[in-house]
């Protein structure tokens, strides 16, 4: 084991060093909590208040226990040192913060309260807590249990606008249309959109309808480019030639058979690249290459249906040799899949007018949900996160609250940090929108993308990915660091399994889809 410690001991050394912003890759046993408690001792050794370091988890649990192992530290370190090399360090780190406890008459294990770590709901709440007003419920309301049974209502209450006078019927009506006339199924879509309302508010409001459909367009366009970028990485390029050969002679051979995608093909001679416009190409060569379901084709599948007569015996051979080629390149054959159920670049009038009901009726159906939320004096959690998000203002219009944090608070720690959501990712940039290089604060991002387990409450593990680069919002540098020691398993058992599983996963990292190599 020691020579594991040896090999990412560099990283682990400069983790704790208070006068830098880091972000953490730390797999399972990889010795992740103690690296916070030691980054954790290291700024209360420091600092003037132990009030200045926020420390946020996920859980109560999690909070429980780094708030525990502080104290435990804090009072192992009024006793001998142990012979452990990385508990004395733990033992060295929290003597200096005795040090500093003792200076400010802080009495920290008398005072358990003075250390700021809580979950990220329990801050958000402590924020509405100091300005009330800004919920209109009077106080920070109870978080409901079942929160579905409240989207139901505002659904039912928006719907029942059909028919009426009030605004938001004729967009009613054009939806239900669409859906004909299904009213659980527009209700249970309504539901759907209340539920991921903090991923779509913040493109929503203030976008004009000209405007948001260009956005939404573009939308498209990064989604569609992005997957025929995957998919280009994943093409052996060996069989580039085979398949426009196979697919030049399928095509003519099939020419009269109206629009079937495969005819995209017909006399092509050069790859198709990732762009959006050659995603008809891409489609043809989908049909040429998968089956109905999306699997490969199978060598004995090839025959007149797919362009191949008994006539065309060389052809036919060809074409059946490049699916038993491809049998293993399944990354491949799976990105090839996805093609088919991608949309297309621009939406048709119809389909607009559609859209465009939608959009009309969803700050109608927040509101409905805000109504519904006061008469039953309980909210979810992301309308406690909204609330937190308004209680700091914006970065250019900050509030009386937020100058005060940026005041006080001089360093972040957040745990699992793969686990954030988009509203999460947006408080952490408004409490850091002062923050300069050099200015003594810090923050620390610690996390695992392959253990992200929140996405029921919209945790985005792209947002890991986007920040591992080195910036929060590409303005606050971040130094990426990756722990690659495993204090649970044999380093042989870690080996196998990494080789043994490595076809199942992406070959790089991508934050669009969350897919973590």
């Amino acid at each position: 084991m020691s020579s594991q410690q040896i090999a990412d001991q560099q990283q682990r050394s400069a983790a704790i060093d208070p006068k830098r912003s880091f972000i953490i890759q730390a797999p399972a046993g990889s010795g992740k909590t103690e690296l916070l408690i030691q980054r954790y001792l290291a700024l209360l050794g420091r600092v003037e208040t132990p009030r200045s370091i926020l420390a946020i988890t996920f859980t109560r649990k999690a909070a429980a226990e780094m708030r525990h192992r502080v104290l435990q530290a804090l009072d192992s370190a009024q006793h001998d040192p142990p012979e452990e090399e990385h508990k004395r360090l733990t033992w060295t780190l929290a003597r200096q913060a005795l040090l500093q406890d003792e200076k400010h008459a802080w009495n920290l294990q008398e005072n358990p309260a003075l250390l700021f770590i809580q979950t990220i709901d329990s801050f958000n709440s402590s924020l509405v807590r100091k300005m009330p007003w800004l919920t209109r419920f009077g106080g920070v309301p109870e978080l409901a249990e079942n929160p579905e049974q409240l989207y139901q209502q505002a659904a039912e209450k928006l719907v029942s606008r059909l028919g009426s006078d009030n605004p938001g019927s004729e967009q009613v009506a054009r939806l239900l249309g669409h859906l004909d006339n299904r009213v659980d199924r527009l209700q249970q879509m309504l539901v759907e959109m209340l539920r991921r309302r903090d991923q779509w508010l913040r493109h929503l409001l203030g976008a004009g309808g000209a405007d948001l459909q260009h956005r939404l367009e573009a939308g498209l366009r990064q989604l569609v480019e992005s997957c025929l970028e995957d998919l280009v990485a994943d093409l052996p390029a060996s069989f580039a030639e085979e398949i426009l050969a196979c697919g030049r002679v399928s095509a003519a051979n099939l020419s009269a058979e109206g629009d079937r995608p495969l005819l995209y093909l017909t006399d092509l001679d050069w790859m198709p690249r990732a762009e959006i416009d050659h995603l008809p190409i891409w489609l043809g060569i989908a049909d040429l290459l998968l089956t109905g379901t999306g699997d490969l084709r199978k060598p004995g599948g090839v025959n007149i249906k797919l362009g191949f007569p008994p006539g065309e015996k060389s052809g036919k051979e060809r074409m059946q040799q490049l699916l038993s080629s491809l049998q293993e390149f399944p990354a491949f054959i799976s990105q090839l899949g996805r093609v088919r159920g991608l949309p297309t670049s621009s939406y048709r009038g119809d389909q607009w007018q559609i859209l465009q009901a939608l959009i009309e009726l969803l700050p109608l159906l927040v509101g409905e949900l805000w109504l519904v939320f006061r008469g039953e004096g309980q909210a979810d959690f992301a309308e406690i996160a909204l609330k937190a998000q308004q209680a700091l203002g914006a970065v250019d219009d900050p509030s009386d609250l937020l100058l005060k944090l940026d005041s006080n608070l001089h360093h972040i720690l957040i745990d699992e940090f793969q686990d954030t959501s988009w509203l999460q990712y947006d408080l952490l940039k408004t409490l850091t929108c002062g923050w300069q290089a050099g200015d003594g604060r810090s923050l620390f991002l610690v996390g695992d993308p392959m253990q992200s387990i929140y996405r029921f409450r919209e945790a985005e593990v792209g947002l890991f990915l986007r920040t591992f680069q080195g910036t929060l919002d590409d303005r606050l540098s971040l130094t990426p660091l990756r722990l690659n020691c495993n204090f649970r398993s044999q380093q042989g058992l870690v080996d196998w399994v990494n080789r043994s599983f490595a076809r199942i996963f992406p070959h790089q990292a991508d934050e669009a889809s969350g897919a973590v190599p």
